[in-house]
């Protein structure tokens, strides 16, 4: 029995040690080959992705501000200095992410995009499914 404890400590603390929520040096790469252009896609109106991308940032505790059709925000995360210009079209959301950083150092925030893209996929789904309920209704 202690052995098979032993074990799954083991497993544990080896699990634990594999999970990175750093910066990767992909981050870093990418900024320095001047690649800052993210392209998301979904099959959503653009009117749909905004008000997604809008509930999404404000659940990620970003700050938001408009610029036309455009919504910039920003970030700082666990050192992350995190700028995001955010444009729409018809199924797909365009993110630049020029001006992040860590310590001035210009990175891609990947984390941060990913961690957005999966909370925007979420509210997306929450969104349609409110508006199909209150369809029925």
């Amino acid at each position: 029995m202690k052995s098979l404890n032993k074990l799954f400590v083991f497993i544990g603390i080896f699990l634990l040690a594999s999970c990175n929520t750093g910066t990767t040096s992909k981050s870093y790469e990418l900024a320095e080959a001047g690649k800052h252009y993210t392209t998301l896609n979904f099959i959503a109106s653009a009117d749909e992705l905004r008000e997604a991308t809008i509930d999404a940032l404000t659940l990620r505790k970003w700050s938001l501000s408009r610029q036309g059709d455009a919504i910039v925000a920003k970030i700082n995360h666990r050192g992350v200095d995190g700028r995001l210009y955010i444009t729409f079209a018809t199924d797909t959301i365009h993110i630049n992410s020029k001006g992040s950083n860590i310590d001035n150092v210009p990175i891609v925030p990947i984390r941060l995009i990913d961690s957005l893209n999966k909370t925007i996929r979420k509210q997306l789904y929450k969104n349609k499914q409110r508006k199909n309920s209150t369809k029925t209704n």
